[in-house]
């Protein structure tokens, strides 16, 4: 199903009015408010009320105008607008202005957009990111579906959290079903925002209405960086790690730039589809530019071709896989790969030559050849 997202639209509105033009917020609202809308080609689809996405979103957007919202700055984004199959097709529309200035431009420029293309959520979020410069605030999301652009707003939305970035991500599903729902949850959860879901353009008001504002506060902790390498070689399995506690994940440790954490005690993962493995009971302080080296517990496989008569054949790639799992890991034979303690699988290439599927196991501190010969 393709992908989308709008942000804002039919219930900025609501939004705005009933939670942050309120008493108890107004001395701390955000100072931008950033409308994302989606024209991809899937927003000429029916809502279940046979209104049009598109003509909706747009309806909605004249009612947002319609507020007084003086003392914000409001910005429209648009995307799928342009092009069908080009992923970068996002346009700042209306850069942040105060609302009695943009208000009339961006009336006028909403009613021209088209639906037409793809759905790059995480990109358009990262263009987002450059537009709000030194502001904090409010991005209110609305996607009839998912990313379409093979990128991961959940892990993008994840490293703004853990980097302090004080801009809130609020998404509204709309029409959806179970998996899309379930991938655009994801992005709320790692904003710490509630997901709201609604199938029509009133479900769609109302559930915008519930969103509720609530000061952006700094995230309270301290920069942890994590580095885990192999026993035996100290090669380093290269990838962002996971912090977990009480059985949830609690933060993404980028490889290379870390994360801000709370103190406490976590249990790190390195999430890797291959080599799983758990660090547990790691205390974290409250000291600032904490660095946690770990050594994994490994054996070493290195694979070799051969051809029918035994002979060494030159190095190419090969197939591998934990032997109770269906995926399929590309290694090169000839080097030296670290891996936990199990058992495997391990195929040759097919356009090389037909190889056997072989199944072997590795142990701690173990290291062995497995050899791929041709049938």
């Amino acid at each position: 199903m393709k992908k989308k997202l709008i942000i804002l639209l039919c219930a900025a509105i609501a939004f705005l009015s009933a939670n942050f033009l309120t008493p108890d917020v107004a001395a701390q609202k955000a100072d931008g408010l950033y409308i994302i809308f989606d024209a991809s080609g899937s927003m000429m689809g029916l809502l279940s009320d046979r209104s049009r996405k598109i003509d909706a979103a747009k309806s909605a957007v004249e009612n947002f105008l319609a507020r007084d919202f003086r003392g914000y700055e409001i910005a429209l984004r648009v995307y799928g607008h342009r092009r069908k199959e080009d992923c970068a097709d996002s346009e700042l529309l209306i850069p942040f202005g105060p609302s009695e200035k943009v208000a009339p431009a961006l009336k006028s420029a909403i009613n021209r957009i088209n639906a037409v293309g793809r759905t790059p959520i995480t990109y358009s979020l990262e263009q987002a990111l450059k537009d709000f410069g030194d502001r904090a605030g409010e991005i209110i999301l609305i996607s009839d579906g998912i990313e379409s652009c093979e990128a991961d707003p959940c892990a993008l939305v994840r490293e703004w959290k853990n980097r302090n970035v004080k801009i809130r991500v609020h998404v509204v599903g709309l029409g959806l079903e179970e998996k899309e729902r379930a991938a655009l949850r994801c992005i709320s959860e790692a904003a710490g925002t509630e997901y709201r879901d609604a199938s029509s353009t009133a479900t769609l008001a109302e559930e915008l209405g519930r969103i509720q504002s609530k000061p952006i506060t700094s995230v309270s902790g301290v920069k942890v960086t994590v580095k885990m390498t192999a026993s035996g070689s100290g090669l380093w399995f290269r990838g962002n790690y996971e912090l977990w506690q009480n059985g949830e994940k609690k933060y993404l440790v980028h490889v290379i730039n870390g994360a801000v954490v709370a103190p406490g005690v976590y249990d790190i993962h390195l999430p890797n589809r291959l080599t799983p493995y758990v660090k547990k009971g790691v205390e974290v302080t409250d000291r600032e530019g904490q660095h946690f080296d770990i050594t994994v517990p490994v054996g070493h496989v290195t694979f070799v071709y051969q051809r029918a008569d035994g002979s060494r054949d030159k190095d190419d790639r090969c197939f591998m896989s934990r032997a109770d799992g269906n995926e399929r890991i590309f290694k090169m034979s000839g080097e030296r790969h670290p891996l936990t303690p199990g058992r495997y699988t391990v195929t040759g290439w097919s356009q090389k030559g037909n190889y056997e599927r072989i199944t072997f196991e590795i142990r701690e501190g173990e290291d062995k050849t497995v050899a791929l010969r041709a049938r």
